[in-house]
């Protein structure tokens, strides 16, 4: 099915126009660059007259072959306009959900299950979700339902800033003989399971001077995160942290 899926995905897009492919990027169950030959998922890029379409795949834990998980249509930046299209698909081809905007001011979400069904919906504004709404398989309204939420530190995003602060140590560079009047900073990749525990912790970048290490150290030393939240239900939650030693 995974095959099937792909084909009528390549051969559906050449009739409305010509695109070019750019790239093809390969990562690992990480979301690091890796070998075709170890990735998880990959990203294949092409190119429009007047736009980009980014396909993103996920490997098939049974028959290996990559499957094709969102399709995003966004603007050359040379046209200096701002929208997009994005549309995700479940492994069985059928489309998961469709989000658009004309502006990227305004955000519209539909969500479908696996039988196709719409059974959420939701709206953005400036990055923030104004209207929310979800249905059960019976097509009843669910109170109090949650479309989206990003995992979140405890105290929220101040108290995470506080707890960096708190725990890092910015002489690290310089003891271990790094030159003076220069900063260096370290971009953390971590993961937030569905009981809000930090796992997978991994720097992207090392500038060197034990930077690396302690950067690592201080998001390993945090407490529970408030998981993230799609759908009504709490899921695995990728974040970045950018630290900088000054």
């Amino acid at each position: 099915m995974c095959g099937l899926v792909l084909f009528i995905q390549f051969h559906f897009s050449s009739l409305y126009a010509q695109k070019a492919h750019v790239k093809t990027e390969y990562f690992d169950k990480n979301s690091f660059l890796s070998s075709k030959d170890s990735a998880l998922s990959k990203k294949v890029y092409y190119k429009y007259d007047d736009s980009w379409q980014i396909d993103s795949y996920e490997r098939d834990s049974l028959s290996a072959s990559f499957c094709l998980k969102r399709e995003k249509i966004v603007p050359d930046t040379a046209e200096k306009v701002n929208w997009y299209k994005s549309t995700s698909f479940y492994k069985n081809g059928k489309k998961e959900e469709y989000r658009h905007s004309e502006d990227t001011i305004t955000v519209y979400a539909e969500h479908y299950s696996e039988k196709g069904k719409k059974d959420g919906q939701a709206i953005w504004v400036k990055g923030k979700i104004t209207s929310s709404k979800g249905w059960d398989a019976k097509g009843k309204l669910i109170p109090n339902f949650i479309y989206e939420k990003e995992a979140e530190f405890p105290t929220g995003p101040d108290g995470w800033k506080k707890h960096i602060f708190k725990t890092i140590h910015p002489d690290v560079p310089s003891e271990n003989g790094a030159p003076a009047g220069k900063n260096y900073t370290v971009v953390v990749s971590f993961l937030v399971d569905k009981e809000g525990n930090v796992k997978s912790v991994k720097s992207e970048n090392d500038p060197g001077y034990g930077t690396k290490e302690e950067a690592e150290r201080v998001v390993k030393a945090s407490v529970k995160w408030k998981p993230a939240i799609m759908m009504n239900k709490k899921v695995i939650y990728r974040q970045r942290q950018q630290i900088t030693f000054q």
